[in-house]
């Protein structure tokens, strides 16, 4: 069963349920990339697009690759559909649901199949203990498809619980000042780091920070040394400094009366920042949209040296053209 067009196919309003049951179960709930991606496999299909649906274009609409992206030596793609496939065999195998079908993608496509399934009623004790009303869940998922379907951007309200009926607070810095009195709201966004992955090992070096890179690298050495092809991944984690300082930044500007929304760098387009302040907490090694869309520098750190500084190319008067860390350790510059 791969479309509407006989009578016992699922109708759109049933694949979209139960493509919202497949993303809020805890198989896919923290898989960004995999949620992006079945939903935007799946959307498309359901308005007949499905010969669209190819790695080069899932690389650049779903994944923000660039348009230079090339499949044969990014494998991004193939990667998160291996992935996508087994989270799926193995939600149906310990959660198929009630829904008279199931939503398949065979090896070697990208279009997903709906398959029959015999129906299974729901256990009585899960019906009795929802407490989700269904008028609320109905009012929240479309913008849920809206929001990662067409723009892969996972963006959440920042503890508002603490914005409400602010109180009064110490003037605002003259640092954030511009960002808070713009009017605009702010994307917060936290920088990834660059694993490599196969065989189930993670590999991680601080010196490989884009595809490409790991040529002549230790990566390509443990590849060897593993006789295993190591594959960019860039979708494991953020580190606790990225975390916090993210998390603290956000509250800081919620708490100001800023609209704020949280994002990891690599689910944020050009269209995603239009009309918004960006604020980028990041590891100079991690990948952020700086990379991604290949901002200017005003300052570029030379992570080369003993313990690293930023050089200045362009100092205006009463600039230094290299900062260094005072003291020697972490904290401010010089």
């Amino acid at each position: 069963m791969k479309t509407g067009r006989d009578s016992l196919a699922p109708t759109r309003e049933a694949i979209l349920a139960e493509l919202v049951r497949i993303v809020e179960s805890r198989w896919f709930r923290e898989s960004h990339h995999l949620r992006a991606l079945l939903t935007y496999i799946v959307t498309e299909t359901l308005e007949g697009r499905e010969s669209g649906l190819k790695e080069y274009n899932l690389g650049v609409n779903v994944l923000h690759r660039h348009a230079d992206y090339d499949p044969r030596t990014d494998s991004i793609v193939r990667v998160q559909f291996s992935q996508l496939r087994k989270k799926l065999a193995v939600l149906y195998e310990e959660d198929p649901g009630t829904a008279p079908f199931r939503i398949e993608i065979h090896k070697g496509s990208y279009v997903p199949v709906f398959v029959h399934q015999p129906p299974k009623e729901a256990p009585i004790q899960a019906r009795e203990t929802e407490v989700v009303p269904v008028a609320a869940r109905r009012r929240v998922w479309p913008a849920f498809l809206a929001g990662v379907g067409v723009t892969a951007l996972v963006a959440i309200a920042l503890y508002t619980a603490s914005g409400r009926g602010r109180e009064a607070r110490a003037p605002t810095p003259a640092l954030w000042s511009p960002l808070v009195e713009s009017g605009s709201p702010a994307i917060v966004s936290f920088g990834v780091p660059l694993f490599y992955v196969g065989n189930g090992l993670y590999v991680r070096d601080v010196l490989v920070n884009e595809p490409g890179q790991e040529l002549n690298s230790g990566i390509e050495r443990v590849g060897k040394a593993m006789k295993q092809m190591l594959r960019p991944h860039d979708d494991v984690y953020t580190g606790i400094g990225e975390s916090v300082g993210t998390y603290e930044v956000g509250r800081f500007l919620e708490r100001r009366g800023v609209k704020v929304q949280i994002s990891n760098s690599h689910y944020l387009g050009p269209s995603d920042l239009r009309g918004k302040n960006l604020v980028i907490i990041s590891s100079s090694r991690f990948q952020t949209p700086l990379n991604q869309f290949r901002l200017p520098l005003a300052f570029r750190f030379v992570p080369e040296t003993v313990l690293g500084v930023y050089a200045n190319p362009n100092p205006l008067p009463g600039e230094l053209a290299v900062y260094a860390t005072k003291g020697g350790g972490a904290g401010g510059v010089s």
